[in-house]
């Protein structure tokens, strides 16, 4: 077919979700609104005596994920797992949104004191019964 061309239809599908909302938008919808991190930050215990920690959200070791600042994590602090970036539903429940039905959402609601700091958790995973944990104290002065 020497002289002719031929035209074949181009079809350009775009998928939106969040991409035409400006970059701090995105960050709310993904992450939630800032909270003042202090009032939640220690450690807690659950009712096997193991401890857990609240601390302000920072990437992993090694990592240089944007993570915006007032957010938080929840980790284990007797094992060598990745903690759960938590984003902000209201100013005491956070959740860890599920991504499969063998990772489902993980909700924490904090409970506070007369100056509104933390003072308890209930750690809710999927169709477990929620637990709460009493907060024991303060993150280590050598805390990372």
């Amino acid at each position: 077919m020497v002289g002719k061309s031929i035209a074949y239809p181009v079809i350009v599908v775009v998928a939106v979700s969040g991409i035409c909302l400006p970059a701090a938008a995105q960050e709310v919808d993904r992450w939630g609104e800032a909270v003042d991190v202090e009032r939640y930050v220690g450690l807690y215990d659950d009712d096997l005596g193991r401890s857990w920690f609240v601390a302000e959200a920072e990437p992993p070791m090694g990592g240089d994920a944007p993570i915006p600042e007032d957010h938080l994590m929840v980790g284990a602090t007797f094992g060598d797992v990745a903690p759960w970036y938590m984003k902000t539903l209201s100013d005491a429940e956070f959740i860890r949104p599920g991504f499969n039905e063998y990772n489902p959402d993980i909700v924490v609601t904090f409970e506070f004191d007369g100056e509104g700091n933390a003072t308890a958790l209930t750690f809710a995973y999927g169709d477990d019964a929620p637990q709460t944990w009493l907060r024991s104290g303060n993150l280590p002065e050598d805390w990372q």
